[in-house]
């Protein structure tokens, strides 16, 4: 079966973007995305307006995106704009209180998956812990054999 790695991440915010406590994040926003589209292996990313609100409630920001490889996915994550800004993420951002804020699971190559289909990867790792199902960078669990 040929796969790509879908990314779910949720965090709440400490203070709507229009706050001063997070004009940090917001401006390193867009640079940053800019280096997520252009890093090897990018496939796909959820637009920034992508209703999260309704999907999750008030104050949680949600990142949805494709990558060809959990490599590429991990390259991106640990380095650059990415990698300055998660170092800062706590003056920005407290996902205490979530059950489970990062999901990873293998989507059909070209599928571009939902919100919906997010919450509910969060949902099945938050009840059941890291499977082939939803799994999490340090539990990696490899794309199935079959369909």
């Amino acid at each position: 079966m040929d796969v790509q790695l879908a990314q779910v991440n949720i965090t709440r915010m400490r203070a709507p973007l229009s706050d001063p406590v997070m004009w940090g994040f917001v401006r390193r926003a867009a640079a940053v995305n800019v280096q997520a589209e252009a890093a090897p292996g990018f496939v796909w990313r959820i637009p920034d307006d992508s209703g999260t609100e309704a999907v999750f409630g008030p104050l949680i920001m949600a990142n949805l995106s494709v990558w060809e490889s959990l490599d590429a996915l991990r390259a991106y994550l640990y380095s650059g704009l990415h990698l300055d800004a998660m170092k800062l993420r706590r003056n920005w951002f407290d996902s205490s209180g979530l059950a489970a804020h990062v999901a990873l699971w293998w989507v059909p190559r070209g599928h571009l998956p939902t919100l919906q289909e997010g919450r509910a990867r969060l949902d099945l790792l938050a009840a059941h812990g890291p499977g082939p199902r939803a799994f999490t960078l340090d539990h990696p669990h490899p794309p199935a054999t079959t369909p």
